[in-house]
C-alpha cells in the first residue's frame, strides 16, 4: 500500500477543490435507520438546467429499495429528491438525471487511457461529509481487461462505488468490489454498461457518448434513458432493472 494512503486538503488543494466543483452527493436513507448510505453521482453531462449522472447501482438494489429516500445534494448544497422509477439500472451501474435550479456542477474528465500497474489512483471519501473531504490515494496492482485492483484504503465509501481517479483528476473507474482487495470498473466496461443502456451508444467511447449527449440535451428527458437494452421488466416494487452481469461482482 502507498506510504501517502491519505491525501487531504493540504497536500492535494487543487485536486480537492476541482472534485468539489464536480461531484453530487448521493445519499441514501433506509426506513427507520438513521445512517444513510453516502455516495458519489458521477455527473457525465451539465446543460439546460439537467444534470446526466453515473453511479454504481448497489443502494438502488437493496430488497426495500423502492421505499428508500434519495437525495442529491448538488455543489452549492441545493438538495433535489431522487425517484427510483426515474433510475435505469444496467448491472452495476445507475444512471439517472436530474432537473435543478441549482448550480450545475462540472462533467467529470474521463481518462481515454486504461489504467496500468503501479499507477497512483485516488478514491473519495462521501460519508458523513456535504462536499468530499479526504482523497484516498493507492495504486493499481492488477489491470484486467474489464475491471483493475487498487490499494487504497478500503470503506463503505468504496464498497458503495467511490469514483476512482488518476493523478490527472480523470475518472479512470469505479468501484465495486470491496472484499480483501477493492476492485473497480475500468472505463471501457462503463462505456459498455453505458451502451446496454442506450443502444445508440455501442461502440462508442465514453468521451464520444458524453459529446453526443450535449448535442442531444435540450430540456428533453434523460438522453441516457431513452432507449434500454435487452427486456427491462417491473419488480413487485416497481422499479426497473437491466440485466445483472456476475462479473461486475456486488
Amino acid at each position: 500500500m502507498d506510504q501517502n494512503v491519505g491525501a487531504v486538503h493540504g497536500d492535494n488543494h487543487a485536486f480537492h477543490n476541482e472534485l468539489r466543483r464536480s461531484l453530487v452527493h448521493l445519499v441514501s436513507f433506509q426506513p427507520g435507520n438513521e445512517k444513510p448510505f453516502s455516495v458519489a453521482a458521477i455527473p457525465i453531462v451539465s446543460v439546460n438546467g439537467f444534470c446526466y449522472m453515473i453511479s454504481h447501482s448497489k443502494v438502488f438494489r437493496q430488497q426495500d429499495a423502492a421505499n428508500w429516500q434519495h437525495r442529491v445534494i448538488f455543489p452549492d448544497e441545493i438538495i433535489v429528491m431522487l425517484r427510483i422509477e426515474d433510475v435505469i439500472i444496467q448491472g452495476s451501474l445507475a444512471a439517472f438525471s436530474v432537473n435543478t435550479t441549482a448550480e450545475l456542477p462540472n462533467p467529470v474528465k474521463f481518462s481515454e487511457q486504461q489504467v496500468s500497474h503501479n499507477q497512483e489512483v485516488h478514491t473519495v471519501n462521501f460519508e458523513g461529509v456535504m462536499e468530499p473531504s479526504l482523497l484516498v490515494r493507492g495504486r493499481v496492482t492488477h489491470v484486467d481487461q474489464t475491471a483493475f485492483f487498487h490499494d487504497c484504503t478500503p470503506g463503505s465509501f468504496t464498497a458503495l462505488g467511490s469514483p476512482v481517479f488518476n493523478e490527472r483528476s480523470e475518472l479512470v473507474g469505479i468501484c465495486c468490489r470491496n472484499d480483501g482487495v477493492i476492485g473497480a470498473l475500468n472505463m471501457n466496461r462503463i462505456a459498455e454498461l453505458l451502451s446496454e443502456i442506450n443502444e445508440d451508444m455501442v461502440n462508442m467511447s465514453l468521451s464520444q457518448i458524453k459529446t453526443q449527449g450535449e448535442k442531444d440535451c435540450s430540456g428533453e428527458p434523460c438522453w441516457l434513458l431513452n432507449k434500454v437494452a435487452g427486456e427491462m421488466f417491473n419488480t413487485k416494487f416497481g422499479w426497473r432493472f437491466g440485466s445483472w452481469d456476475s462479473q461486475d461482482w456486488n
